[in-house]
């Protein structure tokens, strides 16, 4: 079931991303008085968030594999100007830290705050022990998704059409 609704979510046009949600991302975050943010290196279906604004405001983190487990490290505004992917390099990693709220990329979320990912876990296994904010991010929000045991909600999300962030169980 999970694998037909990437597949779905996977083929829908995607909205364009502009500075004014950019601009409603960063005030909203604004709001949970954090000093650190987990971010991630947009793969080419995810939304973008990083730019200088937000290494003005906090200090940023991005994720990394290590074999099978996920891990966060802080970068650098100069991480801008490099080629990176989703699995940031080594050269570029800094201090390892537990960020006070992550940013989640998904191929979805459902209005119950779970996620549709892409399937490796990578993000599932991390958040179980994480006890921080949580704010999914994604192009596409569902009524509902397919729930597994390992599965954890995010606390809030963004939905892009309408620049809202909802809490969970809000909406």
């Amino acid at each position: 079931m999970k694998s037909e609704l990437r597949t779905f979510f996977k083929n829908q046009d995607l909205a364009k991303i502009d500075d004014k949600f950019q601009d409603f991302f960063i005030s909203s975050l604004l709001k949970f008085n954090v000093s650190s943010l987990g971010l991630y290196s947009a793969l080419s279906d995810e939304i973008n968030i990083l730019d200088r604004k937000v290494f003005s405001q906090w200090k940023i983190s991005l994720p990394f594999l290590d074999g099978q487990r996920m891990r966060i490290s802080i970068v650098e505004e100069s991480i801008l100007e490099k080629e990176i992917s989703y699995n940031l390099q080594k050269k570029f990693r800094g201090e390892e830290i537990t960020p006070e709220l992550i940013v989640v990329p998904g191929i979805a979320f459902d209005y119950l705050g779970y996620r549709l990912g892409r399937g490796g876990g990578f993000y599932d296994r991390y958040l179980s022990n994480y006890s921080g904010e949580l704010i999914g991010l994604s192009y596409h929000l569902t009524k509902q998704l397919p729930v597994e045991e390992h599965d954890k909600k995010v606390n809030y999300f963004f939905n892009i059409n309408t620049n809202e962030l909802i809490k969970v169980g809000e909406q």
